[in-house]
């Protein structure tokens, strides 16, 4: 287990420096594309940096040493101490080792839970464009390079909006987003940062969605509007879903 201890420490370590850096100096800014292409960022070298060994990186000179054994009682403690170390991370491993599989659990779960409101979800055409429509009612959502919205619940214009805002999550492809920020949480889970860090990808991407559709010409507070609206029913977890944004 010490190997597993190690490598997630050093994951969190990479992850918790990188993210202080993005909320103190680009939290704030509007550049949301390229805040996207390096929250994303993040998660990568959070995984791949620690697998590397700086020190193997760097030429050394090869030295010669010379060692002095010194054989008395004191010979055991050093392997008492080695020993508990080696107890402490290996329960460490453990509960680690078991966060990231009931994270894991957790996360087919939801994908399971998603997919059995997609099975329930019937076809129809809304202004020439194909959406299906949930059994129950939920917060309209695009996933798989689909749209899901419910048309009875809306007005003409509020579905026109709704649908141009999901088909920019779709093209835009911010469902990748979704699912890397997702697995990533079996090796964050115990990093409070990270919750924070999975606002901060999420609302980024609803950022992206509605600009582009302002940029279609819809007037900016009739939006607002329509997103106060979608935003009171229950949203399906792992898509990009019209919904309030900051």
């Amino acid at each position: 287990m010490e190997p597993l201890t190690l490598y997630v420490l050093k994951v969190n370590g990479v992850f918790t420096l990188l993210f202080l850096f993005y909320l103190a100096l680009l939290k704030r800014d509007t550049f949301y594309t390229y805040k996207r292409f390096f929250l994303l960022g993040i998660v990568v070298c959070s995984l791949f940096l620690p697998l590397f060994h700086v020190a193997s990186l760097i030429p050394q000179r090869e030295t010669l040493q010379s060692f002095i054994i010194l054989i008395d009682s004191s010979l055991y403690e050093p392997q008492l101490i080695t020993a508990t170390q080696l107890g402490w991370q290996f329960w460490a491993g453990i509960v680690l080792a078991g966060g990231i599989a009931v994270s894991l659990i957790i996360l087919i779960m939801k994908y399971i839970h998603l997919f059995w409101i997609i099975r329930g979800s019937s076809l129809a055409v809304v202004y020439r464009h194909k959406v299906y429509v949930p059994a129950n009612d939920v917060n309209p959502f695009s996933f798989g390079g689909k749209v899901f919205v419910n048309p009875a619940l809306y007005h003409d214009e509020e579905l026109i909006r709704i649908i141009e805002h999901e088909q920019v999550h779709i093209r835009q492809l911010h469902q990748v987003d979704l699912l890397i920020v997702s697995v990533f949480q079996a090796f964050a889970w115990m990093n409070p940062l990270y919750y924070l860090f999975k606002t901060a990808v999420v609302e980024n991407v609803e950022f992206l969605a509605d600009r582009r559709v302002l940029k279609l010409g819809n007037d900016p507070k009739t939006y607002q509007y329509s997103l106060l609206k979608v935003a009171q029913i229950m949203p399906v977890p792992l898509t990009q879903h019209f919904s309030i944004s900051h």
